[in-house]
């Protein structure tokens, strides 16, 4: 793990919750959330998938004018991101299984790697 994902979370922990708070909220109950930080090449791939490559550069272009992070942030149910994860995480069901129930799991895409967080759950 790199000090960026580390950093990332730092940064970023507060919109982390919000989202997964959101998911629960509607229902989606033990999400998993997705960090993609498009400054790295495998992030920015996937990230074209959710938003379009202009979109994912106007974010790289606002991210370098104000000094944020570049994150593109999603949440996916416990079955879609076991089933769709995997590829990304090879580990995704056993960490997404495993996941204690007053914690839900984060997984950022930085620095050439993805890493697992697990973060309580407020």
């Amino acid at each position: 793990m790199s000090s960026e994902h580390e950093h990332i979370l730092k940064h970023q922990k507060e919109k982390i919750e919000h989202l997964y708070a959101t998911a629960l909220s509607k229902g989606k109950d033990r999400s998993v959330v997705v960090v993609l930080d498009v400054n790295d090449e495998r992030a920015r791939r996937l990230a074209e998938f959710t938003i379009t490559k202009e979109e994912v550069q106007d974010l790289l272009t606002r991210s370098a004018k104000d000094g944020t992070s570049a994150c593109l942030m999603t949440t996916f149910s416990r079955d879609d991101a076991i089933n769709g994860l995997v590829r990304l995480a090879k580990d995704a069901k056993s960490v997404i299984e495993s996941c204690p129930s007053d914690k839900f799991m984060c997984l950022i895409v930085s620095d050439g790697a993805a890493v697992w967080f697990p973060i309580l759950i407020q």
